[in-house]
């Protein structure tokens, strides 16, 4: 069985604890492949996982097959043999989080924020043979840290390299790989469905496909079991179009360059002239996100939801919102407006 922990690892998505969970207990002890592309997430979801698979009964080999940062990289340290496609990347980084309140709020996630990142230190030091001195001298200094397939062997992390068949990335870009490697599984899944299609069943390659279709098509007087067929080929074909740029806004949302709310305007704007759209998206600024230390060095919470109620927020539509971008003041409304914690 195959695990895919592409995008990022949180809770309510196909990349959760409690989805992995389900995933290996129907594997029930068979072999299993974890294959990563993901720029992180939540620790906590993270920790569960990488216990998840260092308990199971079965054996399991992790697939970086693009990107495995932050608590990515630590989910493939569970103690299975690592691989790499020879574009890869892992990232090691100190723990971050964001945090709204009083300094006794900033003190309690301060101390949780050590205790997780002293956990990751002790993964990484037995994963590499590293001390957890030197680990956190050389990992924990607040900078990104990228460790490519080449120099992960060197380091004994890793058991091997492999090669991707077919295209590769332009560049070896971490934005660039990490959206090369989302396609290539979208196009993969979208071959093999195609392939279930009576009249492309006997198809082996994407070339053949085209070929097979450009035969349809030119059959005059085609039967009408055919050209369903290549209607759905088609239908297919731009439906993988439209979540292949759909992945590209997406991942500008993801990077804080454009908001959620602008996604429909630049996906129009990808259909109607793609080189300029993403030209002009690779020039926008990302938004940062305010940290601790910037909160503590003005004494101001730039936030739209400072000061509001849980039901001014529900009345302006902007509960979702607040919980993706501050799940804690997301629990301490939630927990004043109704008295009981949210779950």
């Amino acid at each position: 069985m195959k695990i895919y922990l592409y995008s990022d690892i949180m809770d309510d998505t196909p990349q959760s604890a409690i989805s992995v969970a389900e995933q290996l207990k129907v594997a029930g002890g068979e072999d299993v492949e974890i294959h990563i592309n993901s720029c992180g997430g939540s620790v906590y979801e993270g920790f569960a996982i990488y216990n998840l698979l260092k308990s199971y009964s079965g054996s399991v080999k992790i697939y970086v097959d693009g990107i495995a940062a932050s608590i990515a990289g630590v989910i493939a340290m569970c103690g299975a043999p690592i691989f790499m496609s020879r574009y890869a990347h892992l990232m090691i980084h100190s723990v971050s989080a964001s945090v709204y309140g009083n300094v006794q709020e900033f003190q309690r996630m301060m101390k949780q924020m050590l205790v997780l990142q002293s956990s990751i230190v002790k993964i990484i030091s037995e994963r590499t043979g590293m001390s957890e001195e030197d680990v956190n001298t050389k990992f924990m200094d607040g900078e990104d840290h990228y460790i490519g397939a080449e120099e992960a062997q060197k380091m004994g992390l890793i058991a091997g390299i492999y090669d991707e068949e077919g295209d590769t990335p332009e560049s070896s870009d971490i934005t660039t790989v990490y959206n090369f490697v989302n396609n290539l599984r979208t196009r993969r899944m979208l071959i093999d469905d195609i392939k279930k299609v009576g009249a492309f069943s006997g198809c082996a390659t994407e070339q053949d496909i085209v070929n097979k279709a450009t035969e349809l098509a030119g059959v005059s007087g085609k039967a009408a079991i055919l050209e369903a067929e290549n209607c759905e080929l088609k239908k297919k074909l731009a439906e993988a179009e439209v979540a292949r740029l759909q992945g590209i806004v997406n991942e500008a949302v993801r990077a804080g360059k454009i908001e959620e709310c602008n996604k429909g305007a630049f996906l129009a704007m990808l259909k109607a002239d793609e080189a300029n759209a993403v030209k002009f998206l690779e020039n926008l600024k990302a938004k940062t996100t305010a940290r601790a230390k910037d909160f503590i060095k003005d004494g101001t919470q730039p936030s739209e939801f400072e000061n509001k109620t849980w039901d001014e927020l529900d009345k302006a539509g902007k509960l979702v919102e607040l919980k993706e971008q501050n799940p804690e003041l997301f629990k301490s409304l939630y927990k004043k407006a109704f008295g009981v914690d949210y779950k």
